[in-house]
């Protein structure tokens, strides 16, 4: 926003650490009350009638003020933007200032990167980190009302004595008809949802009526999401965090009086929380919030360092460096080898043995290669962002087959359950040979499992050569399982597919250091083909 110095007529900027206007120039501060509200001088009060810049790289819109220079894309990277004949008139009722300054930002993301492993060079470069820039985001603001008092039925149980215990039934409702409460997200379709849903821990009570000077030196993002693309997924989200808070008031209640709860459920003919409850959203207001943005570009490669400009809660992608990390590798590797050699001069190790062992590490190695298709499915589909799916043409229109896992970061269920059985695969022949048939089976099942969800996420990734890694592993998985099995008696088989195996290993976690990278980054984003948003009708 456009505010000209009392003294100098440069260009003032709001201080986030001083709360007031500081000239870029001659350094003079200001009061905000000392400046006109701007929207003061036209005719109309509820239009911003501010320029919008259009990045030439991807398409995206970006507000500064009227005499403001825009140099710099949050999304891409790019140094080339240009105004366009657009302007912005909707105006937000609200919105929360910058708390934390670009110093606060620098400082936060420097304790994060110094834990990562392997992180180029560059992103720890202070003049890399001079590149964040303050951006307010819009946001859409529900007001999330409750009408009614859902009827409960609670199971709990007594002890009468060590060994004799009753069951009873008993209901209740859940008075929270009038109730209301209050959740966001984010009204801007360049803006990824899996980011927001990583920093959007914002606090509501700093809210305060919007004023164009708080924006003095920073950007704005459009607003371009339709503002009930989110509204059922708030109503849910509402409905059940309030469920959740009754249940364990209401459990809480009745075991003072009547022994534990085992149960808690709404009554058969209640329908879901929302439908129980009565949800409503009465308001839907744009509102803008504060967030530092930092950009990487390498090729056409992005990652990117997003900061809550209020608590300071930051989501970073940080990429490898593949150089590091082969070294670290080779280390490793020698390593190793040095202490098997160490350990072979007092233990003798069975071919077989070492081959169970391969098979094990060729599990894990599936396992992680599954896990990286699936998240590069889910991220490459947007399958979690509705504002990217209700906004552009060029969204998936069916995602529901994508196969939904997690990140290479966490284990779910079924990596559990692989660990367990390689332990059993492990056991059953060092110490139980006879489940040694048995826990084979399981581990060919298992494995049969995870290279089909492999193939199919790769296939929606678009990325062959991972379903290509994941056959060949398992086709490795199964030699090695065989050949115990047989029980052959020539040594140099083992050895030979051993070797085989580790020169897989080799080959795929070099693909896997580009994937990994392929996760930590995203594409150059292409905007140009936005719908934009349709605010006032419900499509």
């Amino acid at each position: 926003m456009a505010y000209k110095c009392k003294n100098c007529g440069g260009d003032v900027s709001y201080n986030v650490k001083l709360g007031k206007l500081v000239c870029a120039y001659c350094g003079s501060q200001f009061d905000l009350s000392e400046y006109e509200d701007i929207r003061a001088e036209k005719e109309n009060a509820d239009a911003w009638d501010l320029p919008v810049y259009l990045c030439q790289s991807c398409g995206a819109e970006l507000v500064a003020g009227e005499h403001a220079i825009v140099t710099y894309c949050q999304y891409c990277g790019s140094e080339s933007l240009i105004k366009s004949d657009k302007s912005v008139r909707d105006f937000p009722k609200t919105m929360i200032p910058f708390k934390l300054s670009k110093e606060d930002c620098k400082s936060l993301y420097q304790k994060k990167s110094t834990r990562i492993p392997f992180l180029p060079d560059e992103l720890k470069n202070p003049n890399y980190l001079e590149r964040f820039n303050g951006f307010y985001i819009p946001y859409w603001d529900y007001r999330i009302h409750m009408t009614r008092n859902p009827a409960v039925t609670i199971h709990f149980e007594q002890n009468l004595s060590p060994s004799l215990y009753e069951t009873s039934v008993a209901e209740a409702n859940i008075e929270v008809s009038g109730a209301s409460s209050a959740i966001v997200y984010d009204a801007s379709s360049s803006f990824d949802d899996a980011i927001d849903a990583k920093i959007s821990d914002f606090n509501l009570k700093d809210l305060t009526v919007y004023d164009p000077k708080y924006m003095a030196g920073f950007y704005a993002d459009t607003a371009d999401v339709d503002k009930f693309t989110y509204q059922q997924q708030a109503m849910e989200a509402v409905s059940e965090n309030v469920m959740q808070n009754a249940r364990q008031q209401l459990m809480n209640s009745q075991s003072q009086g009547y022994g534990s709860v085992t149960s808690f459920s709404l009554k058969a003919n209640a329908g879901n929380a929302t439908e129980a409850f009565g949800t409503e959203a009465r308001t839907i207001e744009q509102m803008l919030l504060p967030v530092w943005f930092l950009t990487w570009k390498k090729g056409n490669r992005l990652a990117y360092a997003v900061m809550n400009g209020q608590t300071g809660t930051m989501a970073a992608e940080f990429p490898i460096d593949s150089g590091k990390f082969r070294r670290a590798l080779l280390i490793t590797a020698v390593l190793i080898f040095l202490i098997l050699i160490g350990v072979t001069s007092f233990i003798s190790i069975m071919p077989s043995t070492m081959l169970i062992l391969v098979a094990i590490g060729l599990m894990v190695l599936l396992k992680t290669v599954e896990n990286e298709a699936l998240e590069l499915a889910i991220r490459k589909n947007h399958v979690n962002d509705l504002g990217f799916k209700g906004t552009w043409s060029s969204a998936p229109k069916d995602v529901s087959a994508v196969p939904h896992g997690m990140g290479t970061d966490k284990l779910n269920s079924s990596s559990v359950v692989v660990i367990i059985v390689c332990i059993a695969l492990a056991l059953s022949f060092l110490e139980f040979s006879l489940m040694g048939p048995i826990v084979m089976l399981l581990t060919a099942v298992f494995g049969f499992g995870a290279v089909v969800k492999a193939l199919k996420a790769a296939s929606f990734a678009k990325e062959k050569e991972m379903g290509r890694d994941a056959s060949m592993l398992y086709a490795l998985i199964l030699l090695a399982l065989l050949v115990i099995l047989l029980d052959v008696h020539f040594d140099y088989v083992y050895y030979a597919l051993a070797l085989l195996s580790l020169l897989a290993t080799f080959g795929v976690s070099r693909n896997m250091i580009r994937r990994v990278n392929l996760l930590a980054t995203r594409p150059i984003p292409d905007f140009h083909e936005r719908k934009g948003g349709k605010n006032d009708a419900r499509d």
